[in-house]
């Protein structure tokens, strides 16, 4: 946190109240306006930014902790040997839409993650701007193995980003909220381009 220069705001109430109850706040609204129009949550003054510092300061541990599992990998010299794939199952939302945290819609900024490959027999430094799925991911490490997995369908090996076609991505979650009505509901998303 000091890093990013933040300082716990007055009032705030812990990371775990918070997250819940904020999270629950941005789901359900702020009521209507005159117009009928659902209103967003508001919150106390940098609250949402002070959370936002905390995501970032894990993020920041956990880049952290990769970069000793690095040099651990190359104390034992297997540097050469060992494939590292980093991604994320989900990303954040801090009120770009309205919403706070993870799970309830498939806005870009929860649907679009990183994912880097590096190791031996990855083109260092290649980036493709091809959306992908995260899905690929296990037969991409299968096909870096050497093996092959019968059962996914249309396999794709995202270590070759050259040879990566552009197709539909789709998303979705089940715990979805749309306009602030009350209840979980699914929802799903699709990408082209």
């Amino acid at each position: 946190l000091e890093r990013f220069g933040r300082s716990e705001p007055e009032g705030f109430p812990g990371m775990k109240k918070a997250h819940h109850e904020y999270k629950r706040m941005s789901l359900i609204g702020g009521g209507r306006g005159e117009d009928g129009v659902p209103q967003p949550a508001s919150f106390p003054e940098g609250h949402i930014e002070f959370m936002s510092s905390l995501y970032d300061a894990s993020v920041a541990t956990s880049d952290a902790y990769l970069a000793q599992i690095l040099e651990i990998l190359d104390d034992l010299d297997l540097t050469d040997d060992t494939v590292i794939a980093f991604t994320s199952d989900h990303g954040e939302a801090w009120m770009e839409h309205g919403n706070l945290v993870h799970g309830h819609t498939v806005h870009r900024e929860l649907v679009q993650v990183p994912l880097v490959i590096a190791g031996p027999g990855i083109p260092e430094g290649a980036v493709s701007e091809t959306p992908v799925a995260n899905r690929h991911l296990a037969s991409t490490l299968a096909a870096i193995g050497g093996a092959a997995l019968e059962s996914v369908p249309d396999p794709l090996n995202l270590a070759v980003p050259d040879a990566v076609e552009e197709r539909a991505i789709f998303t979705a979650t089940t715990h979805g909220s749309w306009n602030w009505r009350r209840g979980r509901q699914p929802i799903y998303g699709i990408r082209e381009g």
